[in-house]
């Protein structure tokens, strides 16, 4: 059980870390296939790079199908995904490119294994520490990035420590665990041999207690042969009680058709009451409706003659201003003229006739300004006839409303018909239920003569029964015994 809960183990590590690993895989192919797109990437410098993602991968795969359980699978995916990662590195043109390795630090921890975990993360350390120096040597480090340079140094080498003690931390832990279930194991080992050692004795026991069920056996023989006798009024007495039993489920049927009858004449009820409730509501709001809408209806109407008179007042008003306007500009041209031939003398003639022009003038224009308001007005008496149209629909909707007070009232008349038949059912069935009643009485006196000779035989059943008694005792002190020594089996077991 052992071996198979540690294939077990190593097959769910396996598993997930090529599933991370391809996760892994395909988000670089997206954010590459992306970078093609942009421009950035050739397409042979792309299927170069998938090639050497997706190759690793599918090697796992084949590796993980032949041989799930198989703990070098560790090993082939720090191997192979370090010289991808190798090949990023050196052919990148992104500052964070480094981080790649990152995410497989995180699926190593599964192994718990400080060395595997150690030359995975030095691996990348020294990748990066010689890619460096390479650019170095070709005179492509750039001072301003220097700094940048070196958090990427300390960053890799913090990850790589912080690895190696979290997976050591997980390493000892997991052996602490370990040696303790072999401590348990011990510890159920022991409580095992003092089960059987009590089984034993409850063995021995339970051999006694066989032996005083054998002579229990000829007590009850002996009770057999006395209960013969009963057996025959027992006989009658069932017959009775299975009459008893029919006659009692014949009752029981007609009380719940009973039952499920006045529940049908409560639902009924109360059904009727809501729709005479509702249908008086209903006639309540559409009386107050159809005079709501009828003197609305004479107030709109009354209302809109008063204002077409007021607009045809109104525009005959603004005729006459208009005409006004127009003879008062006239005069006022008039007397510009004549200012003029006046000459000086006439100059103060002039200003007022000017003044005259222009209040003619701004006449007009509000004259213009009032004859807008009147089309205004005269579209609003437009929009009060449509308001009348509306209340009539109103008042045809009430009328639909009284139709449909109708048949609730119909409704009514139908429910209370359902109401009355339902009453004759219930009839029927307490009479029913009465005529059931009075066969069980029957029953029953029946029932109590054949009680009488039981009770005659019953004597000579207590004389055996008290035999049976002292037996019974025998054997309860055995079973305290073995109920003693299963008490002591649950302590040893707790």
């Amino acid at each position: 059980m052992e071996n198979n809960g540690a294939f077990s183990g190593a097959k769910a590590m396996n598993k997930i870390a090529i599933a991370c690993h391809t996760v892994i895989v395909a988000v670089l192919e997206a954010a590459y296939l992306l970078e093609v797109l942009k421009g950035s990437r050739t397409i042979g410098y792309y299927a170069v790079f998938s090639m050497i993602a997706v190759l690793p991968v599918a090697v796992e795969f084949f590796l993980y199908r032949r041989k799930p359980e198989d703990m070098r699978l560790k090993y082939v995916i720090g191997v192979m995904y370090s010289l991808f990662y190798v090949f990023v590195v050196f052919t990148t043109v992104s500052m964070v490119a480094f981080t790649y390795i990152i995410p497989l630090y995180m699926v190593l921890v599964l192994y718990s294994d400080v060395k595997l975990c150690a030359w995975v993360s030095g691996f990348g350390l020294v990748s990066n520490l010689v890619f460096l120096g390479w650019q170095g040597a070709m005179g492509t480090l750039a001072g301003a990035d220097m700094a940048s340079y070196e958090i990427r140094v300390a960053l890799l080498l913090l990850v790589a420590v912080f690895l190696c003690l979290s997976t050591k931390t997980l390493e000892k832990i997991n052996t602490g665990k370990l040696e303790e279930l072999d401590r348990e194991k011990d510890n159920v080992s022991d409580l095992l041999d003092r089960v059987m050692r009590i089984s034993g004795q409850m063995s021995d026991g339970i051999l006694d207690v066989a032996g005083q069920m054998r002579e229990l056996g000829s007590a009850v023989s002996e009770t057999r042969n006395a209960m013969q006798e009963v057996s025959s009024g027992t006989n009658e007495t069932a017959e009775s009680v299975q009459n008893q039993l029919g006659k009692t489920e014949e009752i029981q049927n007609h009380i719940g058709q009973m039952a499920d009858v006045m529940e049908t004449i409560t639902q009924r009820m109360a059904e009727t009451k809501d729709s005479v409730r509702l249908g008086r509501e209903n006639l309540q709001t559409l009386t107050r409706q159809m005079e709501h809408s009828e003197k609305a209806g004479t107030r709109a109407v009354e209302e809109m003659k008063e204002l077409a008179e007021h607009t045809a007042n109104m525009q005959a008003i603004i005729d006459m201003i208009t005409n006004v306007a127009s003879q008062t500009s006239l005069l006022s041209l008039n007397a510009s003229i004549e200012a003029a031939r006046a000459g000086e003398a006439g100059r103060g003639f002039a200003v007022v006739a000017s003044e005259i022009s222009n209040l003619a003038n701004q006449t007009q224009s509000a004259t213009v300004d009032i004859t807008d308001v009147i089309r205004s007005v005269s579209d609003k008496l437009k929009v009060a006839a449509g308001t009348v149209e509306e209340l009539m629909e109103s008042n045809r909707r009430q009328s639909e409303s009284a139709v449909q007070a109708a048949d609730s009232f119909e409704k009514i008349a139908a429910d209370t018909e359902q109401v009355d038949e339902q009453s004759r059912r219930l009839d029927n069935s307490v009479k029913q239920l009465a005529e059931a009643n009075r066969v069980i009485v029957e029953s029953i006196q029946t029932i109590s003569a054949i009680m009488q000779e039981v009770s005659a035989h019953s004597q000579e059943t207590f004389r055996v029964s008290e035999n049976n008694t002292k037996i019974v005792g025998e054997v309860d002190r055995l079973v305290e015994g073995l109920s003693g020594q299963a008490k002591q089996l649950n302590q040893n077991r707790n």
